[in-house]
């Protein structure tokens, strides 16, 4: 079990910590790089002592990362962000030390929201969200970005892209995201040479793959589906004691597949769970480790868990809108939670990125159904006396003021 009634803001102001978010991750050596979400900062976990460590801050003038980084690649010394809704390809070049902005130019909108990336060779291809905007190649040796033409005209229509994976060294496997069709794109002959469509009730969220048989985590159910693309079978999971946290759309957001078990990553049910292959259900859970919390934050509808990374024996867990990073121990099957958060004082940059973000953050007005404590309030004005970048309402906080002095006397 977990608390939800935790209001990150109030803890910032108190400990001047943020916790960092992520959807990927580039494991280079015994680095983890990635994008935080919450805020514009590029940072590295070492997996030796897992320990935190800021990179750098992007200029391109988003201070909103999310926009910035849906999938990220490692080629040679550079890693690429590819965007979740940004009009440019982010890069960072350890060598130089330098960041590199790549501009996707001839895109049908302001910003380019990514379903995901098929990397070939040299040659990476974008998959718009919306594929009815236009499938693009990136290549990695002149950083040029194309439309592809021909793959474009296949989905015209305005396929939604899911999740997208590789079925051998030509075809790619799309999943339309809220709807009910898969589609195998061959990428060399320009063509789709198979296509799915499950029942008119199913609403594809995302899709796992183990190697063998696709695996269909849909909207609006706790079911799970495993599909067998050969023989066009499917086997249905079944959650007879789903608990759901705050949220009641979707129920899970990962599988994390082991040669023992498979985990289960909540989106926003209430624990991880683990799948009864013999007895086809769900239910099982993963007892979170003691303090563990979900914190609110400006992303409410992030899952609780999402992303993973495997080292050996333990299963690195990166939580949505959690307070800690995760370790799952394979052996043992518990589940341990270390620190995940960085302090501005670590870094004069961090320190901007960071005051930047306690002031966007919608939840700090939530706290105890006001908008925000007074303390937090003050904070945020002496942070940035002078600047109109953020906006109060006189009402809510004559009121809040009020009450707080009131409290005082």
């Amino acid at each position: 079990m977990y608390c939800c009634n935790r209001y990150c803001m109030g803890d910032y102001m108190e400990d001047k910590r943020g916790y960092l978010r992520l959807i990927d991750s580039s494991h280079i050596e015994n680095r983890i790089y990635f994008m935080n979400h919450t805020f514009n900062g590029m940072f590295y976990l070492d997996v030796e002592d897992f320990s935190v460590h800021f990179v750098h801050r992007f200029s391109n003038g988003q201070d909103d990362a999310l926009s910035m980084s849906s999938v990220n690649l490692a080629c040679g010394d550079i890693i690429y962000f590819f965007p979740a809704k940004a009009n440019a390809i982010m890069g960072y070049d350890f060598t130089r030390q330098q960041e590199r902005i790549i501009p996707i130019q001839y895109f049908q909108g302001e910003n380019c929201m990514l379903g995901g990336i098929i990397r070939l060779g040299d040659i990476v291809y974008m998959f718009p969200s919306d594929l009815g905007k236009g499938i693009y190649r990136f290549d990695l040796q002149t950083e040029r970005i194309d439309k592809e033409v021909e793959l474009s005209r296949l989905f015209e229509s305005g396929f939604a892209c899911g999740n997208i994976f590789i079925r051998d060294d030509n075809c790619a496997l799309l999943s339309m995201a809220g709807g009910n069709k898969l589609a195998e794109v061959n990428l060399q002959t320009k063509e789709i040479v198979y296509s799915k469509e499950f029942g008119e009730d199913m609403r594809i969220f995302s899709v796992c793959f183990d190697g063998k048989h696709y695996w269909i985590l849909p909207e609006g159910s706790t079911d799970i589906y495993e599909w067998d693309i050969e023989k066009d079978t499917v086997r249905i999971y079944t959650n007879e004691n789903a608990v759901w946290g705050e949220r009641q759309d979707v129920a899970y957001s990962n599988l994390v597949f082991l040669e023992n078990e498979i985990l289960v990553l909540n989106c926003h049910m209430q624990n991880i769970l683990r799948i009864n292959k013999e007895k086809k259900t769900i239910g099982e859970p993963v007892p979170f480790p003691e303090g563990f919390e979900i914190v609110k934050n400006k992303f409410p509808g992030r899952p609780v868990c999402e992303h993973y990374v495997v080292l050996g024996d333990k299963i690195l867990l990166f939580p949505g809108n959690g307070n800690m990073l995760l370790v799952y121990d394979i052996v043992t099957r518990q589940m341990s939670g270390k620190d995940f958060s960085v302090s501005p004082e670590e870094d004069s940059v961090l320190q901007k990125a960071l005051k930047e973000s306690f002031m966007r953050e919608d939840s700090f007005k939530e706290r105890d159904s006001l908008w925000g404590r007074l303390e937090d309030y003050l904070y945020i004005v002496k942070a940035d006396k002078g600047s109109d970048s953020i906006s109060f309402s006189g009402e809510q906080s004559g009121k809040l003021i009020y009450q707080n002095c009131q409290n005082q006397v």
